[in-house]
């Protein structure tokens, strides 16, 4: 039987009245959405009168306040189920003391109960070594995360808990369906999930090992692809934690094995704008200047490296320079992205002129 409402709360809101979506321009008013995003946020439990009124009308009168909540309440009531006759009928928004409840009663469907489902599972499943079954469950909870839980209100002091509450599950999802993929040998599907984890967490101390343990087994098997993977990115997330030399030593031990001119080049762009970031303008002005100079690196890497040259010329203000090294980029790999990036700096810098 097709739940009579569905409700997407992960993303934006999303209502579903049978088959028909209820359209936005369908809500009785800002206010009335909002009271419902509140009371299914609460299903759980009984949500005050009071409580509501602090959310949502805490400028108005006592009197004014609960006279516009029992209207909001009417117009939810009739927008959920407008067939229901009789004053206050409701079989999904009920008056319980001290204020409302929403109550699914088995005729409701919500993402987030579904997500929570799907992860559960899969915990269940890796903990018994199912590790096939534990990866479709937990990507089967991946595909209903579209988004942060009601992404629309980021703002709104009663949907903060459940949407960090929601967020921190997804990291734990993500890091067990890492586990699961390097259970299995599936190096590279682990890397790229505990690489998701650390771009939302770049401290998250079992991605981090995952990651660790993905590079050894690089390592191990020889596996050249997956090594230069890995190691870049613990170098970007070296980085993000603000520990540029730290990231420097896994990008140069990538140096020590023999790779394509294109990688070789990107790992020296890469810890040569490491030190612009840390304002050593010599040393970063020597490293590009050495890939621009080289015919080694293939034209797209030695153009970047004279954007990144310019960047640094920048920092000292000597704009002219920036500009000229900005032309040399553009005429390099005209039509390129490099040169679009190049041409909007050159715009911005011959404004110093």
């Amino acid at each position: 039987m097709v739940p009579y409402l569905r409700i997407h709360l992960l993303g934006d809101l999303e209502l579903w009245r049978g088959s028909q979506i209820v359209l936005p321009d369908a809500w009785p008013g800002r206010k009335t959405c909002q009271l419902f995003k509140i009371l299914v946020t609460y299903r759980r439990r009984t949500v005050a009168s009071d409580e509501l009124i602090e959310w949502l009308w805490p400028d108005l009168s006592p009197d004014s306040a609960h006279n516009s909540l029992w209207v909001a309440v009417n117009h939810l009531r009739r927008l959920l189920e407008p067939e229901a006759t009789g004053r206050g009928a409701s079989s999904f928004i009920l008056t319980e003391l001290p204020g409302y409840r929403f109550d699914p009663g088995g005729r409701c469907q919500i993402d987030v109960d579904a997500f929570l489902d799907q992860a559960a599972s899969g915990r269940e499943q890796q903990r018994r070594g199912e590790w096939t079954a534990a990866i479709n469950s937990y990507l089967a909870a991946q595909a209903l995360y579209r988004g942060d839980y009601l992404a629309e209100d980021p703002y709104a002091d009663w949907a903060i808990p459940t949407r960090e509450r929601l967020r921190e599950t997804l990291l734990e999802l993500k890091d067990d369906l890492a586990g699961c993929y390097l259970a299995l040998g599936r190096y590279q599907e682990a890397l790229d999930q505990a690489r998701q984890v650390l771009d939302d967490d770049p401290c998250h101390e079992r991605a981090w090992r995952l990651l660790n343990d993905a590079t050894d087994w690089a390592e191990q098997e020889q596996d050249v692809e997956l090594l230069n993977d890995a190691q870049f990115t613990t170098g970007q997330f070296l980085t993000r934690e603000g520990r540029p030399a730290e990231a420097r030593g896994a990008w140069q031990e990538l140096l020590t094995h023999e790779q394509t001119p294109l990688f070789e080049g990107e790992v020296k762009l890469v810890i040569a704008m490491s030190y612009v970031h840390e304002d050593d303008y010599a040393t970063a002005s020597a490293a590009l200047d050495e890939i621009v100079s080289s015919d080694r690196y293939p034209d797209d890497v030695r153009a970047s490296a004279l954007v990144g040259r310019a960047h640094a010329l920048r920092r000292l203000n000597r704009w002219a320079d920036a500009v000229a090294l900005l032309d040399q980029a553009i005429d390099l790999r005209p039509g390129t992205r490099t040169a679009e990036t190049a041409a909007r700096l050159r715009s911005i810098y011959s404004r110093q002129l």
